[in-house]
């Protein structure tokens, strides 16, 4: 457990610091393959990786409609002008193709992928060997929160307190996705449900982004 976790740490930490962004995908899916190679190691089951063939039709009814429902309210959010400012994003101004390839290639299969794998099949299923429900899924998403805390300080802009407030509004609203994508993998038995609603949060997000952008 302190191996992968300590892992992650690295793979993060190489990633945000050594990695130009443009090879990051491409790093990612190389973490990806290595991940995969240490699963014998751990001797996890399908089942415990949430990648049990009985599942995924329960996953994938679980995964369209949780998606469906993040993107509604994410595409109402744009509309409304309280909450229309949330999807400023410099990023997203780049051309059709460009959002289209991060859209259904970039996000799903270098990011999404990636980390559902670590952290809702391997972090999750080895927590599940010593943890009930809850406390398990809390733990994972407490780990996924902090994930993201090295990559909001580099892009974040500014004084260090602006670049502090950041990174503690991103470790809670990712922690906080990462305890429903938890609990979506565990309710449904099955990986394919978090991974649909992590693209559709991610993915949906983006597109939207880059309409109001353009």
């Amino acid at each position: 457990m302190v191996a992968v976790v300590g892992g992650m740490a690295a793979v993060i930490g190489v990633r945000s610091t050594v990695v130009p962004g443009r090879w990051h995908p491409w790093f990612n899916g190389a973490v990806l393959v290595g991940a995969l190679a240490i699963v014998p190691v751990l001797r996890l089951s399908a089942e415990e990786l949430g990648l049990g063939r009985a599942h995924l039709a329960r996953g994938a009814r679980w995964g369209g409609a949780a998606a469906a429902l993040i993107s509604s309210v994410i595409v109402v959010s744009s509309l409304v002008p309280a909450t229309s400012g949330l999807f400023a994003d410099d990023r997203a101004d780049v051309s059709l193709g460009a959002m289209l390839l991060k859209v259904v290639i970039v996000i799903p299969v270098a990011t999404v992928f990636l980390e559902e794998f670590l952290f809702r099949g391997v972090l999750l299923g080895l927590l599940l060997r010593t943890y009930t429900a809850l406390p398990a899924i809390a733990w994972s998403a407490l780990t996924f929160g902090c994930w993201h805390i090295v990559t909001a300080w580099n892009t974040s802009d500014g004084s260090t307190a602006s670049r502090v407030a950041a990174v503690v509004g991103t470790v809670i609203a990712t922690t906080a996705a990462g305890g429903a994508f938890g609990w979506l993998r565990y309710g449904s038995k099955s990986l394919v449900a978090p991974i649909a609603a992590h693209i559709a949060t991610n993915s949906v997000a983006f597109a939207t982004a880059w309409v109001l952008a353009n």
